[in-house]
């Protein structure tokens, strides 16, 4: 089973499909194969499923009644339908009973026997035997809920032959929903559902050659088919065969719009909106065996139609964002950025500003190494292109979050003096955290590690607490110093001469493991308190923000944008935009509840901490802006919209490459490599060993 080739089915458009059904129902040999189960092959949409039941069902044989003699082309009766029950259980006596007999093709006459007593006794034609489905798959055992005996099947038909000769009635007129459904069989186009939402199969090729043993070009010729030429488009299979009688016909699995399979457009189109990439794709379409389109074909659909169809659907959003932001007059907002990779060697460099009031992402820009003097200063120029961005489209921002980056710091003093620059009190307390567990590491300050925790909390809590005063800040933090030593009211100071908890009663003196004044431990933490820089950057802490909602958007930024992965600076601009949409999509969801109206929590080990901590489980994400893509991508293919129009701009500085000297050719870098191997051959290599082996080298440089 695995060296099948496999195909992804789609849409089948509608007159080839009636053709191939006409002509699989009329052939004797054909209908012991398909008979009414086709459907369930896979081929065909499910929107589909009605209409072809109906297709199929019209003329069905039982296997009694092919004569084997018959010639393959030759048309037989169908089974008379039962008209009056013949089962001898009639006697001839009178009853107002049903006849339940499945030999009575579904239509109830008056049984002439109280023998029944309604048990339906079994069909003397078809003894209870069913019909095989066929499938997209290899099966070893057909489902029981999917068995339908033979005379079930007649039933059905006798059905549809009484729909099918009122309709050849001159005086019969179809409803509106009729002419519907008759219509959307032989629709090529999507009338009612579109190739986004039409559900697709994979399908195995040996099940898929069964529909093409007999002619399905004409509708009354079941003739075999002489000869058949397969092949794919990428996920698209392609079908055509000619037939005894000479006639042809070409068959495809998916839609085409203007030379381009739909399945290949929204397969890839899919990969690109959920963030993965083709060698995921690639790896398990080459473990099934399934056929898909090559790398350079999705690298073509990416490039003309898929980011594109980002950048613009961004815009509008990010527009959308600039009209309502327009109109506020405090706009708070963290900045960070990250790099594409994990060292000190990235590529591009990621500026975002959240507003911390909704968590929304109102700007994002991309900085390649190129655009300045290295790496370090990519996050500078990221932040000044976004408030740039926000200030050419009206929005006035008053207070902004960032880390203690000094480039950033500076740029804010000098030529944002208008903007309140405020540090994050949680990338303040990780450093504090890990110079206090340093020094708590050593032997003699071992007594100071209870005390770290409480440190950085104190912190976070003087930050909270001082009512955006400088000093009362200070005064509040350096409080720890005598907290620690268990003295709790102090003569200095200008506001806060006093711990700000409740007396303490004697056991909580007694038991708490209270630090010596002037001892080793002691020094240490009033080093790392006292220290001057950690004083100058806590006047920025004042307004108590923290950017750690968009530590949580850089999060989602890794599943786009690995860092582990290479991309081109579209791809990145690209990724970068769908992150931030969907960030922007899911930021109000609200805690999930059990069925009795409990919130969800989850227990969680934290490495930080080294506790377990709690968190909320929250709703599950809905991505209602992929199948907006989804359609955009559609529309741009259907409209014929070019490249060009949506497309990422380069900057000219982006566009150089990384090497600080011009690219040699390939053939030089070749006979450098040759003339090195040479020069580093050990000395119990003969020298004719070595220049044998120089010459093999040439010679493959030759063939390159």
């Amino acid at each position: 089973m695995h060296n099948f080739n496999l195909v992804i089915s789609g849409y089948t458009p509608g007159n080839m499909l009636d053709r191939m059904l006409h002509a699989c129902v009329n052939s004797c040999a054909c209908r012991l194969v398909l008979c009414v189960h086709v459907i369930v092959l896979g081929i065909f949409s499910v929107n589909y499923f009605f209409q072809i039941h109906q297709a199929l069902d019209q003329e069905i044989f039982t296997t009694e009644q092919v004569d084997s003699t018959q010639s393959i082309g030759t048309q037989t009766d169908p089974i008379p339908l039962a008209t009056d029950c013949s089962y001898p259980c009639s006697l001839g006596e009178s009853s107002t009973n049903k006849c339940l007999s499945p030999c009575c093709s579904g239509i109830q006459v008056s049984c002439q026997s109280p023998c029944c007593n309604g048990v339906p006794p079994e069909c003397p034609v078809c003894k209870g035997r069913t019909r095989e489905f066929l499938t997209s798959t290899p099966k070893k055992k057909v489902r029981r809920g999917l068995e339908l005996s033979l005379c079930e099947e007649e039933s059905l038909q006798h059905s549809l032959l009484s729909e099918k000769s009122l309709k050849n009635d001159e005086s019969y007129f179809p409803s509106e929903e009729e002419e519907d459904s008759h219509d959307s069989v032989h629709d090529t186009s999507y009338t009612s559902i579109g190739p986004q939402d039409d559900e697709k199969y994979i399908v195995f090729n040996e099940q898929l050659q069964q529909l093409f043993r007999k002619c399905v070009s004409e509708p009354n010729c079941s003739a075999p088919i002489v000869e058949l030429q397969k092949w794919n488009t990428g996920t698209m299979v392609t079908v055509k065969g000619i037939c005894l009688n000479h006639h042809d016909f070409t068959w495809q699995s998916q839609p085409v719009q203007h030379r381009m399979p739909v399945g290949n457009l929204l397969l890839a189109a899919s990969v690109l909106y959920t963030g993965n990439t083709f060698m995921t794709l690639s790896e398990i379409s080459d473990t099934l065996n399934l056929r898909i389109f090559s790398e350079r074909d999705f690298y073509y659909i990416q490039e003309k139609f898929l980011l594109p169809a980002i950048n613009q659907m961004w815009a509008r959003h990010q527009e959308e964002l600039m009209t309502e932001y327009r109109h506020k007059a405090e706009l708070v907002v963290a900045g960070d950025g990250r790099c594409d990779s994990p060292g000190h060697c990235a590529t591009f460099g990621t500026y975002s500003l959240m507003d911390t009031k909704d968590n929304i992402i109102i700007a994002t820009n991309v900085v390649r190494v190129t655009e300045v003097k290295n790496s370090y200063w990519m996050e500078k120029e990221g932040m000044v292109r976004g408030l740039e961005q926000l200030q050419n489209a009206g929005v006035t921002v008053t207070t902004l979050a960032t880390d203690r980056h000094p480039q950033v710091t500076k740029t804010i003093r000098e030529e944002y003096p208008h903007i309140s620059h405020q540090y994050d009190v949680w990338h303040i307390g990780k450093s504090l955290t890990k110079k206090l567990s340093a020094a708590a590491k050593r032997k003699e300050c071992m007594d100071m590690q209870p005390w770290v925790k409480s440190a950085v909390n104190h912190l976070w809590w003087s930050a909270d607490t001082c009512d955006g005063n400088v000093s009362q800040l200070k005064e509040r933090w350096l409080s720890i110093m005598r907290h620690i030593v268990n003295k709790h009211d102090w003569s200095v100071g200008e506001v806060y001469k006093s711990c700000a908890h409740d007396k303490l009663s004697e056991e909580d003196e007694r038991t708490k493991q209270w630090l010596k004044s002037g001892s080793a431990s002691h020094k240490a933490l009033q080093a790392i308190v006292t220290d001057k820089k950690l004083l100058k950057d806590i006047e920025l802490i004042t307004e108590f923000r923290h950017t750690g909602d968009l530590e949580v958007f850089h999060n989602v930024l890794l599943k786009y944008v690995p860092k582990r992965l290479a991309f081109s600076y579209e791809g990145m601009v690209a990724r970068t935009m769908l992150a931030a949409l969907d960030n922007n999509t899911n930021v109000a969801r609200e805690q999930a509840r059990t069925r009795d109206g409990t919130k969800r929590w989850k227990l969680q080990w934290s490495k930080s901490s080294q506790d377990y901590v709690v968190k909320k489980i929250n709703d599950p994400k809905e991505f209602s802006f992929r199948d907006d893509l989804v359609g955009a991508t559609l529309d741009r293919v259907e409209n014929k919209i070019g490249a060009s129009e949506g497309a990422i701009e380069v900057p000219d500085l982006a566009k150089k490459t990384l090497g600080k000297t011009d690219k040699p050719s390939k053939t030089d870098a070749v006979e450098r490599q040759i003339t090195r191997f040479s020069v580093r051959c050990p000395p119990e290599v003969e020298s004719t060993t070595a220049l044998a082996h120089q010459e093999s080298l040439r010679s493959d440089l030759k063939r390159l």
